[in-house]
């Protein structure tokens, strides 16, 4: 057999190509010839060896391999190819199974692959997208199919040949906007990928598309067919023109997949119509509709638009802002009770989560977060306001639950349900001490941009980001913001609610109000009725309770495990200590000997630390014994404060804060040193953080005076920093409330509850006497005849 060019010469092996006539595939896939060559005879054409067709050139002719003067030829290039110092040059070939390892082995659900389809028509600037769904009784039915159809700019025939089909095409990451007029759009495909989504959806693909004022084209493809070529640059689409009564639309895209590969029923189409309600921002310009046509629970044709319901827009609480370059959030937040009556709405500017003049390496970004209280009372009142079900208004939010991160508008993560909690609000939750937001309570977003964060990226099977320090810098920015919308809504949650004390705790665990009411209800002639209304009533006031000791236990679950790990490294300092003392009198010893002066100076220095180090664990270790009892010391106030001077010398000198000291000597108050160290240490470590956040030189000053009774001295400690906003002078003493970026909200408790256990209090005076944060608390003095033991 021999395929022969026109008599005109030689063929242009880059020229026009024609179809293979005789190709066993059909109309959907082709090999691809030099134009004007003709088949002889009439075998297949491939190239996998002599018995099903290999070919050479020669001339204007192409060969099969082992006709003729070819195979004389090919066997003196072998040799000569075999001789020493030959070299042989070897093109790189993709195999068309590569298509389906990017397609459908890389797309991993089919929802997303369709989401992938509906991308690409956001990117043709479509302003309406549907979607309809047909499944039949069987797999791979000629009655069942996908459809995905747009109004976008659709293609023409030169777009179909550069765009369609090139693989991993660079079109949208040369041209990362679409625009048409006035409209513009940053494209979501930078990868070139998105359409070979559909291989995963089903074996057959036809496509209808046409431009404004242009002709009606079609193609269509076997994925099958494709997969089984040997060279992918083997393999084509036959381009048709159609009338154009055809196409319903005046442009657009037409994409329909039959020979389905799963089955689309019931769940399945649910979660589509969810995840398709979270492709473009909830909070963004609604110029993209989606309508979703797919049968419904009961079997018949279900159309739905795409829409979030009323109170997905109206939640109890919600903070709206932006994070600039320099990590600087500037955050409004609201309450909004049900029904729009009361609330509150508060602005602020947070320092967060930036490296000062460096600024945050991923970037500005905006955010809003939506959240709302899930209690049994809370959907109540949400049901009988929008008139909804209790049941449906969880499902709803659940639905939509997490917070998901849209690269202009369009979105970029998550993409499928394991994915929903990318940023681990619901592991933090467990591990963080304080009331924290799960996943299943908020919807919200972060906004992106192509241009101002180029090193968010997210990884090519769409389920997270590229670890690289701009995306480590842009979560703990975003978990910074949760945490402030989670501060200011347990202030909501509990403003009509006092810090209860360690002993008041458990306060309301008692029945004696409940059996005092419904002793009143029998004595007044009521019914059962009335005694169920009134432990209703009671009920949440021992969820309050159940809630106040579930919190307070959480954190002193933390203390016991901070006691057990003081225990550890106590031991292991003063072992540490022992082995270096001896090490340390050796080396003396030889610097003796052998008189080096300079080596005795760094022994001794060596040795005055290593006392230091031990000393520090003797201070700390009675707060590590199981047999400790506070009370049995006493300490020296100035000495205290000496000595955590000391200890933070470093952290006063590179924050060039300058200390001072309005005492008296030998203030002797009634409290463990360990016990006074750690009270002043965190409130020195409070300030020095709060200081170290403005510019310029600082202050921290103590004071003494005397205190609130006969007995007592009061301590203060002020500071030069940004001082504490009138809203959060009590809440700074609650268990896991913190403003502070990663903290866990126990320094300040720690110190009040200490105080507290000498029978006094600690308070927060605002404004602070230096202009910045004023902290105060008192403490029992000893008496001068009594005894303390003062080691």
């Amino acid at each position: 057999m021999a395929i022969s060019s026109p008599a005109s010469g030689p063929p242009d092996p880059f020229g026009p190509v024609e179809r293979d006539p005789g190709h066993s595939s059909g109309d959907r896939l082709m090999r691809w010839w030099p134009a004007g060559y003709t088949i002889s005879a009439g075998k297949q054409l491939d190239r996998r060896g002599p018995e099903v067709g290999a070919f050479s050139r020669r001339g204007g002719t192409l060969r099969q391999k082992g006709e003729g003067p070819d195979m004389k030829a090919t066997s003196v290039r072998q040799a000569s190819r075999t001789k020493p110092g030959a070299e042989s040059r070897f093109p790189f070939r993709v195999h068309a199974r590569a298509i389906a390892a990017l397609g459908r082995d890389l797309v991993t659900d089919d929802v997303v692959a369709v989401m992938e389809l509906v991308k690409n028509s956001y990117d043709a600037l479509a302003t309406r997208v549907d979607v309809k769904i047909r499944p039949g009784r069987d797999l791979f039915s000629e009655h069942e199919y996908i459809e995905v159809s747009d109004d976008g700019h659709g293609m023409d025939h030169d777009t179909v040949r550069d765009a369609w089909c090139v693989i991993a095409t660079p079109s949208r990451t040369d041209r990362p906007f679409a625009k048409a007029g006035d409209r513009v759009r940053a494209v979501t495909g930078e990868k070139g990928l998105g359409r070979l989504a559909a291989a995963r959806l089903g074996d057959d693909i036809r496509v209808r598309t046409r431009q404004a004022a242009g002709p009606v084209f079609e193609f269509s493809l076997n994925w099958s067919d494709l997969f089984r070529a040997e060279d992918i640059g083997d393999a084509g689409i036959r381009l048709s023109t159609l009338p154009d009564e055809s196409f319903d639309r005046a442009h657009g895209t037409s994409i329909r997949i039959t020979s389905l590969r799963s089955k689309w029923q019931g769940e399945k189409i649910d979660a589509l119509g969810r995840d398709l309600a979270r492709l473009v921002s909830p909070f963004g310009p609604q110029d993209f509709a989606i309508r979703l046509d797919a049968p419904g629970r009961d079997g018949t044709a279900d159309m739905r638009e795409i829409r979030l319901p009323r109170y997905m827009s109206e939640p109890k609480y919600s903070m709206a802002g932006k994070v600039d370059a320099d990590g600087t959030i500037h955050w409004r937040y609201r309450h909004r009770p049900v029904g729009g009556a009361g609330g509150r709405e508060e602005a602020r500017v947070d320092d967060g989560a930036g490296n000062g003049e460096a600024g945050l390496p991923c970037g500005p970004f905006e955010f809003e977060i939506r959240a709302w209280d899930l209690s049994a009372d809370d959907t109540r009142d949400m049901a009988e306001h929008y008139r909804e079900t209790r049941s449906r208004i969880r499902g709803v939010i659940r639905e939509h639950r997490g917070i998901s991160l849209y690269r202009d508008d369009v979105l970029v993560l998550p993409k499928s349900e394991r994915a929903r909690d990318w940023l681990g609000l619901d592991l933090r939750r467990v591990s963080r001490v304080g009331t924290r937001l799960s996943t299943s309570q908020v919807v919200g977003y972060v906004r992106i941009g192509r241009v101002d964060n180029p090193g968010i990226v997210d990884t090519s099977d769409r389920e997270r980001l590229v670890a690289n320090p701009a995306s480590e810098a842009f979560l703990a920015s975003i978990l910074r913001v949760v945490e402030i919308l989670e501060n200011e809504r347990d202030t909501d949650r509990t403003k009509e609610r006092k810090h209860l004390s360690a002993k008041d705790l458990f306060a309301d665990l008692t029945v004696e109000p409940l059996l005092s009411q419904v002793q009143a209800i029998h004595e007044e002639g009521g019914n059962v009725e009335d005694a169920i209304a009134a432990i209703h009533g009671f009920a949440p006031r021992l969820e309050r309770a159940r809630e106040d000791i579930e919190r307070r236990f959480g954190y002193y679950n933390r203390m016991a495990v901070v006691g057990t790990i003081a225990q550890i490294v106590i031991h292991e300092i003063r072992n540490q200590t022992t082995v270096i003392g001896r090490g340390l009198k050796k080396a003396a010893a030889v610097a003796a000997k052998v008189g080096d002066e300079a080596l005795g100076r760094a022994v001794d220095l060596a040795a005055q630390s290593a006392k230091t180090l031990d000393a520090l664990a003797e201070r700390f270790a009675p707060l590590a014994r199981r047999a400790y009892r506070p009370g049995r010391r006493m300490s020296v106030l100035e000495e205290a404060i000496d000595r955590c001077c000391e200890m933070l010398g470093p952290e006063l000198r590179s924050h060039r804060v300058a200390v001072e000291k309005k005492l008296e000597a030998g203030t002797r108050v009634r409290i463990d040193p360990a016990e006074l160290d750690t009270v002043i240490l965190n409130l020195m470590t409070n300030s020095l953080y709060w200081m170290s956040r403005k510019r310029g030189k600082h202050r921290l000053r103590f004071r003494a005076a005397p205190g609130p009774a006969d007995g007592r001295v009061t301590v203060s400690v002020d500071d030069t920093g940004p001082g504490v906003d009138v809203r959060d002078r009590e809440l700074v003493f609650r268990p896991g409330w913190t403003r502070k970026p990663g903290g866990i909200g126990m320094g300040l408790v720690v110190a009040s509850e200490m105080v507290e256990d000498r029978a006094g209090g600690m308070q927060t005076i605002v404004p602070g006497e230096l202009g910045g944060a004023t902290f105060a608390f008192d403490l029992p003095l000893v008496d001068s005849g009594g005894s303390g033991d003062s080691r």
